[in-house]
């Protein structure tokens, strides 16, 4: 079976990945990291973050379902690569 997470210019890191990291990718050609993480232990739901290589984070939005939140990182990376 095909992993659904596969971005073309993005390194899916699953050993960065654990406890609220649900998903994490870094930039083959920058530095930008994406992040997919819960905040389902608090009482949250589940949020889309880029970060760059001064450590700024932009919150790409919430999200009630974590395949929306994948899917909100995975179309903007797909939307903002520049390879």
């Amino acid at each position: 079976m095909a992993d659904s997470t596969v971005l073309e210019d993005w390194t899916r890191r699953r050993d960065l990945e654990g406890g609220k990291e649900l998903c994490v990718w870094l930039s083959d050609h920058s530095e930008e990291e994406l992040y997919v993480e819960s905040h389902r232990y608090r009482g949250g739901d589940y949020d889309a973050f880029v970060t760059d290589a001064d450590d700024n984070w932009n919150h790409l939005g919430e999200y009630e379902a974590v395949t929306d939140a994948i899917g909100a990182a995975m179309e903007w990376a797909r939307q903002n690569t520049d390879a």
